[in-house]
C-alpha cells in the first residue's frame, strides 16, 4: 500500500467518523426534545387530573404544590434534560389546545398540532 491510497483511506475513514459525530449530537437533541415533551404533556395531565378530581373549573387556579411533592403526581418538579432547568408552570387549569407548563427551550416548545391532543 502506498503513502497516497494510505492517506485516502485515512480521509474516508476521517470523514466517517465526523459523520457519525454529528448525526449522534443531532438524535441525542432530538432525543432530548421527545423526552422534554412528553414531561411537559404528563405535568400537563396530572393538572388536568387534579382539576378532574377536585371539580376545578378551566382557567382556575391549581397551585404547584397540589401537583408536586410526596405523595402527589409528581415527587419532584419535572426538569428539561437539556437543560437540567425546572418546567415553569402556569398554575392554573389549561383549556384545550393550551399548554400550561413550558421549558425554556424554544424548540421544545409543542406544536399547535400537538396540543390538539393535549
Amino acid at each position: 500500500m502506498t503513502f497516497i491510497e494510505l492517506a485516502i483511506v485515512i480521509g474516508v475513514i476521517t470523514l466517517l467518523v465526523f459523520g457519525l459525530a454529528r448525526t449522534g449530537v443531532y438524535f441525542r437533541e432530538e432525543a432530548n426534545k421527545s423526552i422534554c415533551m412528553t414531561r411537559q404533556k404528563s405535568f400537563q395531565d396530572a393538572v388536568r387530573a387534579y382539576a378532574n378530581m377536585n371539580n376545578i373549573d378551566i382557567g382556575s387556579a391549581v397551585p404547584q404544590a397540589e401537583i408536586v411533592g410526596p405523595g402527589k403526581f409528581f415527587e419532584t418538579m419535572p426538569v428539561c434534560p437539556k437543560t437540567g432547568a425546572a418546567y415553569t408552570y402556569s398554575g392554573t387549569v389549561p383549556a384545550a389546545g393550551v399548554s400550561c407548563v413550558s421549558c425554556g427551550q424554544a424548540t421544545h416548545a409543542p406544536t399547535a398540532a400537538q396540543l390538539k391532543s393535549w
